[in-house]
């Protein structure tokens, strides 16, 4: 919020109109909607979320019946590649790319680079939250691609 809000006063204006910041918060995807719905009611119709927010998911259903745009600040849900949403932008890899690509391989080259134990002496372990299950499949697959043979593998009750 606070990198918005410094971006928002430096920048002032976007294609010659000036930007107004206004922040809500939802805590499941029925208040996400509810946001929406109140936020579009106020002709709101340029909308932006925060580090991987399930509120983006719900969202992006309507952004192009609506005639909105919104972007995704750190998304990377595998789901926003497989649906076809005109207005709504991610600038980040989806998360089977980034956990294949770099979160693995930076694991192993790390384990090998500061333990000094290569890939086939150390035990990997990947522990998750229940908010972030959808990230458990692609890892186990990322890890065993690798050759690699998890020590443990296990989540954790989410906090809400």
């Amino acid at each position: 919020k606070n990198a918005i809000e410094l971006a928002v006063e430096k920048q002032g204006t976007l294609l010659g109109k000036p930007i107004e910041f206004i922040a809500a918060d939802a805590a499941d995807n029925e208040q996400a909607m509810s946001e929406f719905e109140r936020l579009y009611g106020q002709g709101v119709r340029y909308f932006m979320g925060c580090y991987g927010t399930f509120c983006d998911l719900t969202i992006q259903k309507v952004i192009d019946e609506k005639g909105c745009i919104y972007i995704a600040a750190a998304g990377w849900s595998d789901n926003y590649t497989e649906q076809k949403i005109k207005n709504f932008f991610h600038f980040t890899p989806n998360v089977s790319r980034f956990i294949k690509n770099q979160a693995v391989p930076t694991a192993i080259e790390y384990t090998e680079k500061y333990l000094g134990l290569k890939k086939d002496e150390a035990k990997f372990a990947y522990i998750w939250s229940a908010n972030y299950e959808y990230m458990a499949n692609p890892a186990h697959e990322a890890f065993e691609a690798n050759g690699i043979k998890l020590t443990l593998e296990e989540s954790y009750a989410a906090d809400r």
